[in-house]
């Protein structure tokens, strides 16, 4: 929800010509889309990385 959100902000910010506001407003959208590629990218490493085969937490990754 956020990330359409700020979309909406940046283009009606745009469409009002405020250009300095629209540009904050699409530096968060890009900042979101972002944390949602990278969540995606390193969950499964982090899975793989943390979860044992009988599915206990190892060591490295908690107590």
């Amino acid at each position: 929800m956020l990330l359409l959100w700020t979309t909406v902000r940046a283009y009606l910010a745009a469409r009002q010509r405020a250009i300095a506001a629209h540009r904050r407003w699409m530096l968060l959208s890009y900042a979101l889309i972002f944390a949602a590629v990278t969540l995606r990218i390193e969950l499964p490493l982090l899975i793989s990385a943390c979860a044992s085969p009988d599915g206990t937490v190892r060591p490295p990754c908690g107590s």
